[in-house]
């Protein structure tokens, strides 16, 4: 397990989701390990669409997806 100080932010999050979009493999990120799960398949009680993801630090993130 992770020490507090290696705690997942949300920058360190959406940077390193940024970054797998670019391109880089998961393997580069700090996101290597982590799962996810649909808002849907997770029961989460929501009409939104995205997805919940668990980092291997233990945190867990929301990610909502929205059209502009």
């Amino acid at each position: 397990m992770y020490e507090d100080s290696e705690i997942m932010s949300e920058e360190e999050v959406v940077s390193n989701l940024i970054a797998l979009l670019h391109g880089e493999a998961i393997e580069d990120t700090m996101l290597d390990g982590s799962r996810a799960t649909t808002f849907s398949d997770g029961g989460y009680l929501t009409r939104d669409e995205g997805f919940v993801l668990y980092t291997p630090d233990g945190s867990k993130f929301q990610i909502t997806v929205r059209q502009v």
